[in-house]
Order: C-alpha cells, then structure tokens, then sequence
C-alpha cells in the first residue's frame, strides 16, 4: 500500500498544481509541479505553507531536486529549507537535500526543543 498523500491547488476547477509527499516516517515531498502558465505565482509556496501546515512541530521534512533547477532551489531556500546533503542519481544528475524543522526558525544551525 502507498504511503503517498496529495495535495492539489485548483483554481475555477482546474489542477494548477499538486503536491505529493511519502508519509511512511518523516515526510518526503515526492513531486510539486505547477502548470506551466501559473509559474512564479506563488502557487507552489501555498502548496508548501499547506503541507506544513498538516505536520506537527518538530517534524522533519525532506525533498531532494536537481542541483540545476534554479526555480526549486530557490523555492526551498525562501521556504526555510537548508541543504542536508547532495547525491547523484543513477542518470548522472547532480541532486541537492534539503530539509527543515517544522516550527523551527531558518537560520541555520538554529537548535529546536519540542
């Protein structure tokens, strides 16, 4: 059985964006895509600030995305996410890890008691 939850951002009835996240332990943000034409419209800032706002304090939440994905990178940077590490994926592509505390500050190394 999968572990994966969605959440969908429609606007006038139509998917404009959809978040996916694996809740098998601490969640994992699998896939966020936005429609092409609502790029940079804040649409993919909502579907976070609506998944964290489903996650209790002190969780940890994770998403890994290619290091040249400029848009992504920055996203999770301005969301308060920190780089947790990198990887490559078996295609070669460079991947970066991010995570953040949820209910904790984004300054880094910032210590959390829950």
């Amino acid at each position: 059985m999968s572990t994966d939850r969605f959440l969908v951002f429609a606007e006038n009835s139509k998917i404009i964006g959809m978040l996916s996240f694996d809740t098998a332990k601490n969640p994992i943000i699998t896939r966020l895509v936005v429609r092409p034409s609502h790029l940079r419209q804040g649409v993919a800032t909502a579907m976070l600030a609506g998944l964290e706002s489903r996650i209790p304090p002190g969780t940890v939440l994770t998403v890994s995305t290619a290091e040249q994905n400029a848009p992504a990178v920055l996203l999770y940077q301005r969301a308060g996410f920190s780089i947790a590490g990198t990887s490559t994926s078996s295609e070669g592509i460079r991947l970066i890890r991010f995570e953040k505390t949820i209910g904790c500050s984004a300054i880094r190394n910032q210590s959390c008691n829950f």
